[in-house]
């Protein structure tokens, strides 16, 4: 699940809920593209 939203300032909020079972550690990062921004920029 995944909740997007956009305030003033240029600013996007992106919310997403963990799938049961998936598992992280500290200083793991993904990267995200908005292609209204810039389709070339993560």
């Amino acid at each position: 699940n995944v909740q997007v939203a956009i305030y003033p300032g240029n600013v996007i909020a992106i919310h997403m809920t963990k799938p049961h079972g998936f598992k992280y550690k500290s200083g793991q990062y993904i990267y995200v593209n908005c292609g209204e921004v810039s389709p070339f920029e993560w």
